[in-house]
């Protein structure tokens, strides 16, 4: 079964957590579309979304938009991220480091 075949599947998420490889322009993307598919599916079956991703993301983008920082609970990186780099997430959404 693949990605695109489980979404289909009923499923129910408390909190999804998941990474990615570039945050621009309040998209956020990954590296690839099937893995992207899976990122959206269990963010819109979560009552929490968190993105996990540390600031050499900010300002990059990859592949595959699977999301946009405004539809997040909040972004958690590492703690000294730069003032520049916190204020362009806390313009979509707020972070915890």
């Amino acid at each position: 079964m693949t990605g695109v075949q489980t979404c289909a599947l009923p499923i129910y998420v408390d909190a999804a957590y998941i990474g990615a490889n570039g945050i621009l322009d309040g998209d956020v993307s990954t590296s690839n579309m099937e893995e992207g598919r899976i990122q959206q599916l269990a963010f819109s079956k979560a009552d929490s979304r968190y993105l996990i991703a540390d600031s050499s993301k900010i300002g990059k983008r990859d592949f595959y938009t699977f999301c946009r920082l405004d539809n997040l609970d909040a972004v958690v990186c590492e703690p000294g991220i730069a003032a520049e780099d916190r204020t362009t997430i806390e313009e979509h959404t707020r972070i915890i480091c």
